[in-house]
C-alpha cells in the first residue's frame, strides 16, 4: 500500500520533473525591413538608404525611424537591444543626445512616405524607449547598442506577430543652422530575448500524473 508519505514524495518528484522542463527562452535577431527619416514638413523619400536626426539642409528638422517585422516573435519579450552603425556626426557639438520613441501611427504609411506631418510628430512623441548620449570623437563611425526599457518590452510583447517601429529624435541642437547625425545606410537590428509560457499540454500531463498517483494510492488502500 502506498503511504501518504510515499505519495507526497512521488508528487514532489513529478513536480520537480515538470519544473525541469526547458523554460522556452530564445534570442532572436531581426533586421529592420525599412528605415529612413521625415522632415518637419512631413516629407519622406521611401527610396532613401540612410537615417538622419537633427537639423539639416536649410534648417529642416529631421526625425528617423526603424521598422521591424515581428512575425517570428512569440511569448514575452524580456530584453531588447537596438544595434546600428553610426556613420557620421555632422555636428559642431562634441556630444549629442538621441531619444527613441514608440510609433503608434500606421506603419504602411510610415514606410511608404505618406505619413506626412503626423508621422514626423509621431517619431518624437509618446513613450520614450531609450535616451543616450553620443560622443563625436569616439563614437563616430562605429557600431552602437542601445538597450530598450520596460515600456518597449511591453509594446514588443503586445505587437508580437505584427509590425513594430521606433522613432528617433535629437532634442537639442548646438548650432542653429546645421546640427545632425547620419546614423548610416545600413539597416539596424533588434536583438530580442523572449520567454514562452509552458504549453497547456505540459500542464495537463502533469495534472494527469498527479491524478494517476492518487488513483494508485486509493487502489493500494483497498
Amino acid at each position: 500500500m502506498m503511504s501518504l508519505k510515499k505519495f507526497a514524495l512521488a508528487a514532489l518528484a513529478a513536480l520537480g520533473l515538470f519544473a525541469a522542463l526547458p523554460s522556452g527562452a530564445a534570442t532572436i535577431t531581426i533586421t529592420a525591413y525599412d528605415y529612413g527619416w521625415y522632415d518637419n514638413s512631413g516629407s519622406h523619400t521611401p527610396t532613401n538608404i540612410n537615417t538622419l536626426s537633427g537639423k539639416c539642409c536649410g534648417g529642416k528638422l529631421l526625425r528617423d525611424f526603424f521598422a521591424f517585422d515581428l512575425s517570428g516573435v512569440s511569448g514575452t519579450v524580456t530584453s531588447a537591444t537596438l544595434k546600428f552603425y553610426t556613420l557620421y556626426m555632422g555636428s559642431n557639438s562634441t556630444t549629442e543626445t538621441w531619444e527613441l520613441y514608440d510609433v503608434t501611427g500606421d506603419k504602411n504609411a510610415l514606410v511608404g512616405g505618406t505619413g506626412g506631418v503626423a508621422a514626423y510628430n509621431d517619431l518624437g512623441t509618446g513613450k520614450m524607449y531609450a535616451s543616450t548620449t553620443f560622443t563625436k570623437a569616439t563614437q563616430q563611425g562605429s557600431n552602437q547598442s542601445i538597450a530598450l526599457n520596460s515600456l518597449a518590452l511591453a509594446d514588443l510583447t503586445a505587437n508580437a506577430g505584427g509590425k513594430f517601429a521606433v522613432g528617433g529624435l535629437m532634442p537639442t541642437f548646438g548650432n542653429p543652422d546645421e546640427d545632425w547625425v547620419l546614423w548610416g545606410g545600413a539597416a539596424a537590428q533588434l536583438v530580442l530575448t523572449t520567454q514562452t509560457v509552458p504549453e497547456p499540454v505540459s500542464l495537463a500531463l502533469f495534472g494527469l500524473g498527479l491524478l494517476g498517483l492518487a488513483a494508485a494510492r486509493r487502489k493500494s488502500a483497498q
